[in-house]
């Protein structure tokens, strides 16, 4: 009677543990490593327009259009853009309008990266050029975030090589999301901290996007 009672019990937790683990899981969209994906976006765009300036929103905006039947295809999950404004001006809200647009046109998540404010940005640029790259890498920060949080990898050309200081370096930021399903964006306060999180699992776009 004990044993049969002991059994019952085993497999009652098994199945708590399950429910558990699955409803974990479910919460940021299943941990499917080929479900999901991150893009670094100004990365892209310069990958596929081969430009050598700043590169615009609105430049931004089309590498997004183009890329996104691709992406989903490939990945049925989540498709996240991360975006990062220049460092000398704020973000205007008509090309955060834009982003909205291009996200609900596209079914894709843009997330977009605020600028420093005027003082931390003042404190950033007296540091050596390395030092500076580091402090205003917070979108590099922000895709490894995401790539842990979903399991998934980042499509970039950057190898993060300065993952482990990143995450010592930054100041906290501010983050729009904007989802397709949504009217309004959400707004993310990010402080980044030490944590046991790795270096994003990086994937080339020649391997996906030709």
């Amino acid at each position: 009677m004990y044993k049969v009672l002991f059994v019952i019990l085993i497999i009652i937790l098994v199945c708590i543990l399950y429910f558990i683990i699955k409803f974990k899981k479910a919460s940021y969209g299943g941990y499917d490593k080929n479900k999901h994906v991150v893009i670094d976006s100004l990365n892209l765009t310069h990958y596929l327009t081969d430009n050598k300036h700043k590169i615009t929103i609105s430049e931004i905006n089309n590498t997004i259009d183009k890329t996104s039947i691709i992406l989903r295809a490939k990945y049925p999950g989540q498709v996240m853009y991360v975006v990062k404004g220049q460092e000398t001006k704020h973000i205007e809200k008509d090309d955060l309008l834009l982003f909205a647009n291009t996200a609900k046109r596209n079914k894709v998540n843009i997330y977009v990266i605020e600028r420093y404010t005027n003082e931390q940005h003042t404190q950033h640029m007296q540091h050596t050029q390395h030092t500076q790259h580091v402090q205003l890498g917070r979108d590099d920060y922000y895709m490894g975030l995401l790539a842990n949080r979903y399991n998934c990898p980042v499509l970039s050309e950057d190898h993060f090589r300065d993952w482990n200081k990143l995450k010592a370096s930054l100041s906290p930021f501010y983050v729009y999301e904007y989802r397709y399903y949504r009217d309004y964006p959400t707004r993310e306060y990010i402080k980044p901290i030490v944590l046991n999180i790795p270096r994003p699992n990086h994937i080339k776009f020649s391997t996906i996007i030709s």
